[in-house]
């Protein structure tokens, strides 16, 4: 086949067919690296992919060997166009199109795409890479017809492409704006309080009063957690996540809450709403499925979610729904979590965050392209949830429950964006932003879980309210912190209080419900099939990095788990 090239800068081929060209490249790279991964899905080989590194590396061979052979690669043959020698319009040498495809390029890439962009604003129609080795792409003059068909193809799927994914990108980001608290800063209850009013605990010398207060107004904690989702529309549990007891707890209580309390939805954070329709079959099926038990557990984004207590809620309510008469409105069980990748941001996220990983291959932070969506998600995560409960259980008109971290239930207090010594903002958290949509229809309870950072000061939040429920002899017990004696106290080594010089503890958690003291909580109970092999070899890295060992396979996976769940620490984030 004879090409005819013009040897005029007008004949450079400009940014858009370059793109088109591209696009169907990777397309093609693409189709590539789908063929490679068949096999090791349909046979669960035990083998890693760095997907995005090794389609970056198939692109560069690709791209090199077909720009030495050819000076074009399809995309390019289809559209006519092809690399040449900015001089003399020959092919480029194989030194040139070796470091302008596996070096220039891929750094043109990680400059901001500056290095592409230049295309546009050049004269002479050239990006960076193409300047250090002084080559150009011209048009082909051939066929003019298939050019179009190809063009055609290549910008409608590269619309639908990327529309698609500005589209979801942008929803995301308007229902969390939407549901974000005004960015004007609005008053805070405790703002202006005097702060002769609190009762700093390192000033307490006697606990006799509060000794006696909770003798004469706790109730069980059966009681408590009845009554308080009784009196308000919706109700927010805040746990440590993986502590048995307060999930045994709940397992206990929710027949009291369907029939005494009213409560028609329990919404749970561990639970992605994309889940929800599976959910709803396991819950009202005539039989309680395992396996889609376990498919709906597995759907957690961390997939470390193997706490049997947690799925546990599943069969109790469907057990309950078994029972009740056919006149009766069924339990529900939704989530309000994204469904986001909870590995894959892992790899990408800074080490200094709570949920970066450390000693990740630098290769990994390629995730970052393909993780827009889910760190957008993660940004407005907590914005999310609370239109997730708005949409599931408020707009529907039942009362509900939410189980969720108690890092997300405070619902008067906001973090505050500070510059300049200046308070510019408040960002709220979920049990703030629905409290702001919904006054006085949101109820709190904490399970009880450490107050303190330092826990071994002999003065601390943590072993004051310990001393006394130890003393009231009224373990275990559930009270209203808000308007208590409980309710002025402050602790300036706990979490929350040193942002605020006004704050105390009622401001933050409206009642609490202690099952046992911190030393005596158990873990929950790791269920050994949890993580199946398909998940052991998509997400291999993120639990080899998350045990810091060189697990081999699932069955490594589950025992590492299983043991590090009676010997680790709980979180509420």
């Amino acid at each position: 086949m004879v090409f005819k090239m013009k040897s005029d800068d007008k004949n450079s081929a400009g940014f858009w067919i370059r793109i088109i060209a591209t696009w169907i490249d990777l397309i093609l790279v693409y189709c590539i690296l789908l063929i490679i991964k068949l096999p090791i899905l349909l046979f669960k080989i035990n083998i890693y992919l760095p997907e995005e590194f090794i389609f970056l590396i198939l692109f560069i061979i690709y791209s090199t060997i077909a720009i030495i052979i050819k000076g074009y690669t399809v995309g390019k043959w289809l559209l006519y166009l092809r690399v040449v020698n900015e001089n003399n319009y020959e092919r480029l040498s194989i030194f040139k199109s070796i470091f302008r495809e596996s070096i220039l390029k891929p750094l043109s890439g990680l400059l901001l795409f500056i290095g592409f962009l230049w295309i546009a604003f050049s004269k002479r129609k050239n990006g960076l890479h193409d300047k250090i080795v002084r080559s150009k792409i011209t048009r082909i003059n051939y066929k003019q017809h298939r050019k179009n068909i190809w063009m055609i193809l290549g910008i409608c799927s590269l619309t639908l492409f990327f529309g698609w994914h500005i589209y979801k990108t942008s929803n995301i980001i308007y229902t969390g704006k939407k549901m974000e608290l005004p960015r004007s800063t609005f008053d805070l209850p405790f703002v202006k309080r005097n702060q002769g009013d609190i009762i700093d605990i390192s000033t307490i010398n006697s606990d006799t009063m509060l000794i006696n207060w909770l003798k004469q107004n706790s109730l069980s904690p059966e009681e408590y957690a009845i009554s308080t989702a009784a009196s308000h529309k919706l109700t927010l549990f805040g746990e440590t996540h993986g502590v048995k007891d307060n999930l045994d707890f709940l397992n206990r209580i929710i027949p009291d809450l369907y029939f005494k309390s009213g409560i028609r939805c329990i919404g749970m954070e561990c639970i992605p709403s994309s889940m929800n329709k599976e959910v709803s079959k396991l819950v009202n099926g005539k039989t309680f499925n395992r396996q889609l038990e376990l498919k709906i557990a597995r759907s957690q984004p961390w997939k470390i979610w193997g706490m049997k207590e947690y799925w546990d809620v599943l069969e109790t309510v469907w057990k309950l729904n078994q029972e009740l008469p056919e006149n009766l409105p069924k339990m529900r069980v939704v989530g309000i979590d994204e469904n986001w990748d909870g590995p894959k941001l892992a790899l990408i996220l800074p080490t200094s965050s709570d949920d970066g990983l450390k000693k990740v291959p630098v290769w990994e932070k390629l995730k970052i392209f393909t993780s827009i969506d889910d760190l957008v998600k993660l940004a407005y995560r907590d914005e999310l949830m609370a239109r997730n409960v708005e949409k599931e259980i408020i707009e529907k008109g039942d009362k509900g429950i939410i189980w969720i971290g108690s890092a997300h239930i405070p619902l008067q207090y906001g973090n505050p964006i500070i510059y300049d010594n200046k308070v510019l903002f408040v960002k709220g958290r979920f049990g703030l932003i629905l409290n702001q949509r919904h006054k006085d229809e949101i109820g709190q309870i904490l399970l009880w879980h450490s107050l303190s950072d330092k826990n071994n000061e002999e003065k601390s939040l943590n072993n004051l309210l310990e001393s006394v429920i130890s003393s009231s002899d009224t373990t275990p017990v559930g009270f209203k912190i808000e308007g208590s004696p409980f309710g002025k106290l402050r602790d300036n080594q706990a979490k929350y209080f040193n942002k605020y010089k006004t704050i105390c503890l009622e401001d933050i958690y409206q009642g609490l419900i202690f099952l046992q003291p911190l030393n005596n909580l158990k873990p929950c109970t790791w269920d050994i099939e949890y993580i199946s092999q398909e998940m052991f070899n998509r997400y291999k890295l993120f639990y080899n990095l998350k045990s810091r060992q060189q697990l081999s396979n699932c069955i490594e996976s589950n025992i590492y788990f299983l043991n590090a769940s009676k010997e680790e620490g709980f979180t509420d984030n």
